[in-house]
């Protein structure tokens, strides 16, 4: 069973947290143990924002992938998580350094709404940046403008990282989205089958649990 190429990316974008939002993300990352970022501003009183969801998510049938392959070779299916970890990580630091941002908060989770394989990985930052007068708002348009190119990085970083091994089975990559996710294609039905349920748009889940 063969996939066609991608009409739509994958999900990642960006968030922006405005004031209404900013109690169920501190409610969140309070409950999963994790840190408000440094610069969140829950009050939005310097810019009318508390901070940036940078969200980054694998391609479905990647994700689809390594799910199968944890259940077959251990090994196998950890280079797919570990793909998207490592990722995650190296735009979580290039991404601060490029809008000049506070060092994020990082979610990661493995599931869609549906229960089904979906890697994906919060990048929660705060709206304000410390300066040499204290904290000061990040330029929003620049914020936007790297939110775009990074997602792109990212994807190339998963796909670089896990292209031999999708040779190695025998699989290929579909054509690129715009956003620059590739899906891989040749996938048997058995795989596809573990993300054929329909699930909600990641950006549209409430935030208070960062799913």
């Amino acid at each position: 069973m063969t996939l066609t190429a991608p009409t739509t990316a994958t999900g990642s974008t960006l968030l922006t947290v405005d004031r209404s939002r900013a109690g169920d993300y501190q409610r969140s990352l309070a409950t999963l143990g994790h840190r408000l970022p440094l610069g969140w501003d829950a009050t939005g009183w310097r810019c009318r924002v508390a901070g940036y969801d940078l969200l980054l998510a694998t391609p479905r049938t990647l994700s689809a992938l390594g799910w199968f392959l944890m259940a077959e070779d251990l090994q196998l299916g950890r280079r797919v998580h570990q793909a998207h970890r490592e990722a995650a990580r190296t735009v979580a630091v290039e991404f601060a350094a490029a809008t000049g941002a506070e060092a994020p908060s990082l979610v990661g989770h493995g599931l869609d709404s549906a229960h089904q394989p979906w890697l994906h990985t919060h990048l929660v930052y705060g709206a304000l940046a410390a300066g040499d007068d204290g904290f000061v708002p990040l330029d929003r348009e620049r914020v936007e403008e790297q939110a775009d190119l990074h997602i792109f990085g990212c994807h190339l970083l998963v796909r670089r990282a896990v292209t031999e091994l999708v040779r190695e089975l025998g699989l290929g990559w579909a054509p690129p989205a715009y956003d620059g996710s590739c899906e891989v294609s040749e996938l048997p039905a058995r795989v596809l089958q573990a993300v054929e349920e329909p699930c909600r748009p990641l950006s549209e889940i409430v935030a208070r649990r960062l799913e």
